[in-house]
């Protein structure tokens, strides 16, 4: 502090732009040698109690601009000794703070951007609950289908370990541990670094970004326990010194921020000894004071790049608290099936259905209700993946997709998704040039037909 402020003027020189947390800013920066910023900028700012942040605006008289989500972790003061999360805290140990984003939304003089296309979901199902639930997002994000299909590395996949060959089965789920569960996160543990080896010298940053793992758990308890597994593991021991991009173990309270390929989410809760489930979840529990636990479960299962394995215990049916209602719907199936053809894309189709088959064609492919729908698209003999994504008029440009949207922003976020081989046909061309246009795409069709 001493030393920023003999030198402050330098200090500005030198890093015109400095970053720093609301608690350094405070601590570090003299009030009368940093207060003309040109801007303040807030990042994660749901996490930002407002009397924290206060002490940041007063640098500037300018310009303030807070980025955030309000339906992601809240700021939290636990206000009682306890500060670790393990499911049978008490709610009341975890007080609700409002944030300076929250005071902010509040004052609808401001003005407010919402930034609606979702694109570090690499499939859609990875954000359909968030983005459908109407407690969270409400169908406002646009997102993006993957060309991928049927595949158990790619997606979301449930696990469900109260079930063995078929037959019902009592898992405890007591003491804030979950055994079972821990068990088949493990199998899955060994299944993923078999698949992909990781070992000294490999690149972290190109293995992170496509092979990461991270595992989320719903108390320190559960988290103990599997570490503690893992250690015991002669072949799996070595992963609890990995890089942390590569591979780490977090419980939901501390999940923000972080994002790996692959995540492996325990939910923990299950039966007692007694084989009863309780309906007391501790600071899990949702109310309609305090919405904190749906806003951790939101980030909790929104934090995978590619792949969610969500391991679980308890049936949708089983939970019958409405503070826990947020929980058993998504454990609930829910795939949009909503069709926009126009006549245009159904002639499109039925011309690709003469050349590779109609089970290979599929309509409007996408899951979620505000998907952006490839309107016709060609799967792969085995149907695994789609080879070719044919774009032409639709009615979802109804929806307000403006026309940049539609023919370049999208198309990008397509093929950064995995869409490699796009073709784009629009019904004015057929109208100018029939023959041609059929001619090309049958070429486009019979360079996949065997694919």
């Amino acid at each position: 502090r001493k030393l920023l402020g003999v030198r402050s003027e330098s200090v500005k020189e030198l890093a015109p732009c400095i970053m720093m947390s609301v608690y350094s800013v405070s601590k570090l920066l003299d009030f009368d040698k940093y207060n003309d910023f040109d801007a303040v900028i807030f990042d994660e700012a749901s996490q930002i109690p407002e009397e924290d942040a206060l002490t940041a605006m007063m640098r500037t008289s300018k310009q303030i601009v807070v980025a955030g989500d309000p339906k992601q972790m809240p700021a939290v003061s636990y206000f009682k000794s306890k500060v670790d999360s393990d499911y049978f805290d008490d709610e009341d140990d975890i007080g609700k703070c409002d944030s300076i984003i929250d005071l902010l939304i509040q004052k609808s003089t401001l003005r407010c951007h919402s930034l609606n296309m979702h694109y570090r979901s690499n499939h859609e199902s990875l954000i359909r609950y968030s983005n459908e639930s109407p407690a969270l997002y409400n169908g406002k994000l646009i997102t993006f289908p993957s060309p991928k299909a049927g595949n158990e590395d790619f997606g979301l996949w449930d696990y469900n370990v109260s079930y063995e060959n078929g037959e019902r089965r009592i898992v405890c789920g007591g003491n804030g541990e979950n055994e079972t569960e821990t068990k088949k996160v493990v199998e899955l543990i060994r299944r993923h670094f078999a698949k992909n080896p990781y070992a000294d010298g490999c690149d972290v940053e190109e293995y992170s970004a496509k092979h990461s793992l991270g595992i989320v758990v719903f108390g320190t308890h559960q988290k103990e326990k599997l570490e503690e597994l893992l250690n015991e593991d002669d072949g799996l021991k070595d992963i609890l010194s990995y890089n942390k991009q590569v591979f780490s173990i977090t419980t939901v309270d501390n999940i923000q921020g972080d994002e790996m390929s692959e995540m492996i989410l325990s939910l923990t809760y299950g039966r007692d000894k007694d084989g009863k489930i309780s309906q007391s979840w501790g600071h899990m529990n949702n109310t309609r004071d305090n919405d904190n636990a749906l806003k951790k479960f939101n980030v909790a299962v929104t934090r995978a790049r590619d792949n969610l394995k969500f391991v679980h215990s308890v049936s949708s049916s089983e939970i019958q608290s409405d503070s826990l209602s947020y929980v058993s719907d998504y454990l609930k199936q829910f795939v949009g099936d909503k069709k926009y053809n126009t006549d245009f894309v159904t002639a499109i189709g039925k011309i690709c259905e003469s050349i590779v088959g109609e089970d290979r064609v599929v309509y409007n492919f996408g899951e979620s209700r505000r998907s952006y729908r490839v309107p016709v698209s060609i799967l792969s003999q085995d149907k695994q993946s789609v080879v070719l994504g044919i774009m032409c008029e639709t009615d979802r440009r109804a929806e307000g997709f403006s026309v940049r949207e539609y023919s370049r922003t999208c198309d990008g976020i397509l093929r950064s998704h995995g869409w490699n081989n796009l073709y784009k046909t629009y019904s004015v061309q057929w109208i100018r040039n029939y023959n041609t246009e059929r001619s090309n795409l049958i070429s486009k069709l019979e360079a996949v037909k065997n694919k």
